[in-house]
């Protein structure tokens, strides 16, 4: 049985995603979602203080990298610090999943030495 190839990799990824939205939009507004879903109101906090450079009022919980990437690629004026947060944690998502590929002549998966 061959394994699959980054590309049928990358399409099931994407399935999935696609799925994942649907089924969310399906019960509820996926932008609540996002905002209200685990840490991402407190990264989009930080992120909306950086970019604005105004600390005041702000209760500081997140203050990692993902706030200043937000702040840094939210300066695009058609993106929101939402669609930046999604797009980010999709491409490290896919990034994540790929990077357990091996690109060699039979395009297996790479196996986890430890």
């Amino acid at each position: 049985m061959r394994s699959p190839s980054r590309t049928e990799i990358a399409g099931l990824w994407l399935l999935a995603l696609v799925l994942f939205a649907l089924v969310i939009t399906h019960f509820q507004s996926y932008a609540a979602e996002v905002d209200n879903f685990g840490d991402n109101g407190s990264y989009l906090n930080a992120a909306h203080a950086i970019h604005d450079w105004n600390f005041q009022n702000v209760n500081v919980k997140q203050f990692w990298g993902l706030s200043y990437a937000i702040a840094l690629f939210s300066f695009v004026p058609t993106l929101s610090p939402r669609t930046v947060l999604v797009v980010l944690c999709a491409t490290c998502s896919l990034a994540s999943v790929l990077s357990f590929t091996n690109s060699g002549a039979h395009g297996s998966p790479a196996t986890l030495q430890y």
